[in-house]
């Protein structure tokens, strides 16, 4: 159904009983004319129509996908501090800004921080999130702890709480999480990540990466440990891509964290090499966790290089169908969760729940 309470852009535009919302509807081939038809029984029915002489300035479209988040981090930008523009600086573990913020910081705080970026997210029109965890075990025990107050579908990636952890530390991340998700490969000793990659794998758990983020990494390396996915590769060659390709590794970027540190995502070569590529948000400490931001920032920055429906689907069907490979899991037929967004500002009008196809 759509929203009854108003959270920043969000506008409830349900009056009557039913209501009929014509606009381009996002199909897994692309846009379709058509129109959604609103009961305010908890229930909308999508009409894909080839003609219509209604007007089009709605784009209909299922809840979007957040491939790569530190949800952990929101606190961080409640404090209102300076944060310094130097990936090592502020992110690298252990003696990055965030890693002491996290060690330093009240659990409870930390979890509420989660809990509110939880609503950010359902703000922004996402209902699904790939999220790299820090600080072990307990950072596991936060967000599925935050999870409860706030559900939102979550695809958890845990880390060791240090560098050096022991194996039991390991196999526990494993057994909790849907997989692990490490930092840079030049961050750890090369047979820990081999065995940290191996015993991944052997539960048919989730394998992710920071690769090629500020400096160029060794590609083999990162092939090597089989990685499921792979998040950044700014300043991946295109041969580095070639061989991501041939591997068939997704790779998430994140284009406003990029610019944050004054970097622009690789998405021209990624886009010539043809790699699979999924959207992320990154750091919550950053800015709002919005979808819409990222793709907005790709169409002024990348003018021509995809298309507003090629971004979109990014972070819909084919990003689905993508976790739903990595979880061993199947993607449903038809999309339960939709949202309505202005065709000209792409600006959120509204949120649909229990849609199903006419």
């Amino acid at each position: 159904m759509v929203t009854g309470k108003t959270t920043n852009n969000i506008i409830p535009f349900i009056t009557s009983d039913m209501k009929k919302v014509h606009g381009e509807i996002l199909t897994e081939t692309g846009f379709k004319k058509g129109y959604v038809e609103i009961h305010e029984q908890n229930h909308a029915i999508l009409h894909i129509k080839k003609e219509s002489t209604e007007k089009k300035s709605c784009l209909i479209i299922p809840s979007l996908l957040n491939a790569h988040t530190h949800i952990g981090d929101t606190f961080i930008r409640e404090k209102n501090i300076s944060l310094p523009r130097d990936i090592e600086k502020l992110v690298a573990p252990p003696e990055g800004l965030k890693h002491k913020l996290l060690k330093t910081t009240n659990q409870e705080e930390i979890k509420n921080g989660m809990i509110r970026g939880l609503q950010e997210l359902k703000q922004h029109g996402i209902n699904t999130f790939v999220d790299f965890r820090e600080n072990g075990v307990e950072g596991l025990r936060l967000i599925i702890d935050a999870l409860r107050q706030e559900p939102v579908d979550a695809i958890l990636l845990g880390r060791p709480e240090t560098l050096t952890p022991t194996i039991n530390e390991i196999n526990d991340i494993i057994n909790i999480a849907d997989g692990i998700g490490l930092s840079s490969v030049t961050d750890w000793n090369p047979s820990l990540i081999q065995s940290i990659s191996k015993r991944t794998k052997q539960q048919n758990k989730i394998f992710a990466l920071h690769a090629s983020e500020r400096i160029q990494e060794p590609i083999r390396t990162i092939i090597d440990l089989q990685p499921d996915l792979l998040v950044h590769m700014t300043v991946a060659s295109k041969t580095d891509l070639f061989e991501v390709k041939q591997h068939d590794i997704p790779i998430v970027v994140c284009p406003r964290s990029n610019q944050f540190f004054g970097m622009k995502p690789n998405l021209e070569n990624m886009h010539d090499v043809g790699n699979t590529i999924l959207l992320g948000t990154d750091n919550f400490m950053l800015h709002q966790s919005s979808i819409i931001e990222e793709i907005k920032y790709i169409q002024e920055q990348f003018p021509g290089l995809y298309s507003l429906e090629e971004l979109l689907l990014m972070n819909t069907y084919q990003g689905r169908k993508i976790l739903s490979k990595l979880k061993r899991s199947s993607t449903p037929s038809f999309p339960t969760s939709w949202m309505i967004l202005d065709a000209s500002t792409l600006a959120i009008t509204g949120f649909l729940d229990h849609v199903e196809q006419g």
